[in-house]
């Protein structure tokens, strides 16, 4: 039976009682999360998708097996980590090192990671650049970037510089949680998702302020990236891949929103059918937060077949 939206609350609650702030020292500034587990040799870094924040792990938390150390951070400019300034734009280029760095902090040698959606992508990445520093990857609807035609790199390129000399996007000011709360739902990445789940990440990314609340994620990141991935170097990326990776394809998060998705999925699994398996959920994109019991059931399920 599935869980309820009380139920999936009242869990994370639960969770985050028992979850210990982490606050991690990177060369830029600080990042910021939640921490659970005392396992220090197998820990779980847990990346979150654009403009969500570390609670939107909460409910997976609450279901995924005890026994490890589980970080889940808010990615730089985001939830209550530090904002970069005026160059942090969305590229996930600019994400690598600091998952690198924030390993090192962690001073662990290895590490397991799982991402949802820009999360995931970036985990995807970093595993092949660091295929010596990670056991395995969990990606949640989210596997591929957005694919950059080569030949139109210069256009692209233009467009982001301006963005970026134009000023920073200005967050809106909200009267109350629940209005911001629907005001996500109107969007296609947040459709589905109830809004009392919505406004538990809203919990961690807001702030109060004499107006109502704003979200406290650095408006940079919002500017174009400088730099895309083309096709061709993203099947660099798999080719490089060399640890266990599973993707969790949600029935109604990428696939709904863009048809093309289904046939990258598959392609990218025929790339590299040695280290990376497609499992497929019924659920809305962020299907962690709405059915957290079917996805950690496939995230158990895949931890047991390779340790």
């Amino acid at each position: 039976m599935a869980l309820t939206v009380a139920q999936i609350l009242r869990q994370s609650r639960e969770i985050l009682a028992k979850c210990r702030p982490i606050t991690i020292n990177l060369h830029w500034g600080t990042v910021r999360g939640i921490q659970i587990g005392e396992n220090h040799a197998d820990t779980v870094l847990m990346l979150h998708g654009f403009l969500d924040n570390c609670y939107s792990f909460l409910p997976l938390l609450s279901e995924l097996a005890p026994g490890k150390r589980y970080v889940a951070i808010d990615l730089p400019g985001h939830g209550q980590s530090e904002h970069k300034g005026k160059t942090n734009n969305n590229s996930i280029l600019n994400i690598i090192p600091d998952v690198e760095e924030i390993r090192r902090e962690l001073n662990v040698d290895k590490i397991s990671l799982i991402g949802h959606s820009f999360g995931g992508i970036v985990s995807t990445i970093y595993s092949a650049v660091y295929s010596d520093k990670v056991n395995y990857t969990i990606g949640i609807d989210g596997l591929f970037p957005k694919l950059a035609d080569p030949s139109q790199f210069v256009k692209n390129l233009r467009e982001g510089s301006d963005k970026l000399h134009e000023g920073a996007y200005q967050p809106r000011t909200y009267a109350t949680s629940e209005i911001l709360a629907q005001t996500k739902a109107s969007t296609p990445w947040y459709k589905g998702l109830p809004l009392e789940l919505s406004e538990l990440m809203i919990e961690r990314g807001t702030k109060k302020t004499e107006k109502g609340l704003i979200q406290t994620y650095d408006p940079a990141v919002r500017h174009a990236s400088l730099m895309y991935i083309s096709r061709d170097h993203f099947k660099n990326v798999l080719e490089n891949i060399k640890t266990p990776t599973l993707f969790i394809e949600a029935s109604k998060g990428f696939v709904d929103l863009m048809p093309i998705a289904k046939d990258l999925h598959e392609e990218c699994v025929r790339m590299n059918e040695k280290w990376l398996t497609k499992v497929a959920v019924e659920g809305v994109h962020h299907c962690h937060v709405t059915c957290p019991d079917l996805v950690a059931s496939q995230i158990a399920k895949f931890i047991s077949q390779k340790e």
